[in-house]
């Protein structure tokens, strides 16, 4: 039996571009196995140098209860974003991103039989997913003609139903999913097998998918033979039903690394290629975006993470993909030098804590095409600092963005802001 005691966390934070954030969430578990867990969050931003501003009010909901043997429960979110139009940056002949007023309703109901961790287990969950959203311009800041506004609706229903046994090392899975959605039916039937050892694990998926019309597989393996040696990979596929026009070339992707730990930290270097990759263009920016171009997109990962020594820490990581790769910089990578101490002889009962993070941020040219020739980004470099105090069960938190207020955009036309500060509190307790 987990602890039946409620527990609350709350979060209060603010900063410039008139930034506001309140969250809360509560949680019980009852000693007949009842769950009751809810949570609010209002977050608003207001930017005057670019017209843009917006704010989210999320609320979420789940009752259960929840046995040795079986377990129900139910689930709703409810998220409603709202944002002004915002102009691009004067001259740059991109056209502005509408106003937007929608709401996004998750809900599901889940029951199941058995434990996922030993012997055979069942589930059953229908889900829903809905939205409805209106776009409009704001003819309050001179937005020449622009369309009208426009509603649209959409929602999908799914059921799933998913078994499973756990026999020693051996995990097997079963799953079959109907989509309902557009007025038609999709049946995606799946299933996957793990044989989990205590140097790694081994995995294996198979999938027949009628939304995409698609068969999906891949493999994977996870090891570490060696407490200084860890490996992973996988390899997929997918493989369209049916040949002719319209229909999706046959797309293969693996992924490898190798990590090798240095006393504190693990130092790895991976690679990620795929095939013909799905092109999600940003058309809300500009819906003349073009599709990814076929083809292979490779990409090389290094990273170092991992304790360094008296409380210091890296997190850092660098990626670089093909240089003719639509929406994707050619080099990307993020460093951090963290600091952590609780000072334990002074505070033996564990009640402060201090961290504090400097983050530096590159990404190169991004690439976004259009039938008129591409378009690019420029170099954005920023550099951050994060500070977090921890008293009792309180965390004040400071933290600036780009503290250099150097120029950069990630859409073309559109700067993101110089320096921004943010600060607030946040704190749990059991009561």
């Amino acid at each position: 039996m987990e602890n039946t005691d409620p527990y609350t966390r709350a979060d209060v934070a603010t900063g410039n571009e008139e930034t506001n954030l309140y969250r809360g969430f509560y949680g019980k578990r009852f000693d007949n196995g009842g769950v009751l867990q809810f949570a609010g969050q209002q977050y608003g931003v207001t930017s005057p140098r670019f017209a843009g501003s917006g704010d989210a009010l999320s609320l979420l909901t789940r009752v259960g209860v929840a046995k040795k043997a079986w377990s129900i429960d139910g689930f709703m979110l409810r998220h409603h974003p709202t944002r002004d139009m915002q102009r691009p940056v004067a001259g740059s002949g991109r056209p502005p991103v509408l106003g937007l007023d929608a709401t996004y309703t998750d809900a599901y109901l889940r029951a199941a039989v058995g434990g996922v961790d030993a012997g055979p287990w069942a589930q059953l969950t229908v889900a829903s997913l809905g939205y409805k959203g209106t776009t409009e311009p704001n003819r309050t800041i001179g937005a020449g003609v622009l369309a009208d506004t426009l509603e649209r609706r959409a929602s999908e229903t799914q059921y799933n139903v998913s078994a499973g046994m756990t026999l020693g090392p051996l995990r097997l899975e079963a799953l079959d999913r109907l989509r309902a959605l557009g007025g038609e039916t999709y049946n995606a039937v799946s299933g996957r097998a793990d044989v989990v050892s205590p140097i790694g694990t081994i995995s294996g998926f198979v999938e027949q998918d009628a939304f995409r019309n698609t068969i999906n597989a891949d493999v994977g393996i996870r090891a570490q033979p060696v407490p200084f040696l860890a490996l992973s990979g996988s390899i997929g596929q997918a493989i369209p039903r049916e040949s002719g026009t319209g229909s999706r070339p046959a797309r293969t992707s693996l992924r490898g690394e190798a990590a090798l730990k240095l006393f504190g930290p693990w130092i790895a270097a991976g690679l990620i290629r795929a095939d013909n990759p799905d092109g999600l263009a940003p058309l809300v920016y500009d819906t003349l975006f073009l599709p990814t171009r076929s083809g292979q997109v490779t990409g090389k990962t290094l990273s170092i993470r991992g304790p360094i020594a008296g409380g210091f820490g890296i997190d850092a990581w660098a990626t670089q993909w093909d240089d003719s790769v639509a929406y994707l910089p050619r080099y990307q990578g993020r460093s951090e030098i963290n600091y952590s101490n609780n000072f334990a002889k002074r505070f033996p009962r564990g009640d402060f804590d201090l961290h504090i993070a400097g983050v530096y941020e590159y990404r190169s040219h991004v690439d976004f095409p259009l039938a008129a020739g591409d378009i690019r980004t420029e170099v954005s470099k920023t550099l951050s600092l994060l500070l977090e105090i921890r008293i009792l069960r309180a965390v004040i938190s400071y933290q600036q963005r780009n503290l250099l207020s150097y120029q950069y955009d990630v859409i073309p036309g559109f700067e993101m802001p110089r320096v921004l500060a943010n600060y607030g509190v946040r704190w749990e307790f059991w009561n």
